[in-house]
C-alpha cells in the first residue's frame, strides 16, 4: 500500500510542528527498526545490546544524532 499525505496533513504538520499516523508502520516493521536503531546504538556507543538499558539518556543524544553515519560500510 502506498502512503500519501494530503494538504490537511501538510497543513497540520506546519500548524503544529508535528504530527502522528496511526497504524503507519505494522507490528513487524516496528520491532526491526527498532532492532536496527539499537544495533546502531550499540554501534555508536561501543557497547553490547545487554548494556543499552543502563545508558543514560545524554549518552544516547551525544551518540545517536546521526544514525546514518554509523550505517556506511
Amino acid at each position: 500500500m502506498k502512503f500519501s499525505t494530503d494538504k490537511t496533513h501538510r497543513d497540520y504538520f506546519y500548524k503544529h510542528g508535528a504530527i502522528e499516523f496511526d497504524e503507519l508502520f505494522s507490528p513487524a516493521q516496528l520491532k526491526e527498526l527498532n532492532t536496527a536503531i539499537d544495533a546502531v546504538l550499540c554501534t555508536k556507543l561501543s557497547i553490547k545490546p545487554f548494556q543499552l538499558a543502563k545508558q543514560m539518556p545524554g549518552d544516547f543524544f551525544a551518540k545517536g544524532h546521526d544514525f546514518l553515519e554509523a550505517m556506511k560500510p
